[in-house]
């Protein structure tokens, strides 16, 4: 079974609610304030979604990626201001992705001055993050983080598929001051109510 996940997570604050709603991504927006107490099927896993909630905008990211009907290709969001992709960040993410033989899906220039761009508009932490697994493995998964400048994290396995180090979900989500305690996210559950969170109602 495969599964996936492209989307862009940043605080909710009034700043960023309000140009989401105004942006081109504004129905592939949602804003979760609290997590419900079902959630927690062990103790352990419990965590939230920061002071401010977090705004989540998905699906958005290659035009092939699983789950993208309906979503927001990266080809169509294009910076309003120039900006240069660190190029130390870009050789990063090129090798990491080549290395797993998918440097086609490598996120284009323009995507990711774009997020630099809305990074620098609201004056806020920004991060884009893409994962596929198959069959429970991970085939990849990165975060680029957007603020004081461009960082990557990347999740690394050995050969018996055991992570090396900490995963990229958890290090991008501290980014926003979303910290996870271990590797569940609830927002990544199959029964996540994504509908009632939607910013865009009806």
């Amino acid at each position: 079974m495969s599964w996936g996940a492209n989307a862009i997570f940043i605080a909710a604050t009034e700043c960023a609610v309000a140009w989401a709603a105004q942006s081109p991504l504004a129905h592939v927006a949602y804003v979760v304030r609290r997590l419900p107490d079902h959630a927690w099927y062990r103790r352990e896993w419990k965590h939230d979604v920061g002071a401010e909630g977090l705004l989540v905008l998905r699906p958005v990211g290659h035009p092939n990626a699983y789950g993208m009907n309906n979503g927001v290709v990266w080809n169509t969001l294009i910076p309003d201001r120039f900006t240069t992709p660190d190029t130390v960040v870009s050789a990063q993410l090129h090798a990491y992705l080549a290395e797993l033989g998918m440097e086609e899906e490598c996120p284009p220039a323009d995507f990711r001055r774009w997020l630099q761009s809305v990074a620098a508009e609201l004056g806020q932490s920004i991060v884009f993050y893409s994962c596929s697994m198959w069959a429970g493995d991970i085939e990849h998964e990165y975060v680029l983080a957007y603020g004081a400048g461009e960082r990557l994290h990347v999740t690394r396995q050995d050969a018996a598929g055991q992570m090396i180090g900490h995963d990229a979900l958890r290090k991008g989500l501290a980014e926003v001051s979303v910290h996870l305690p271990t590797g569940y996210f609830a927002l990544h559950t199959g029964g996540f109510d994504w509908a009632s969170h939607a910013l865009m109602k009806g």
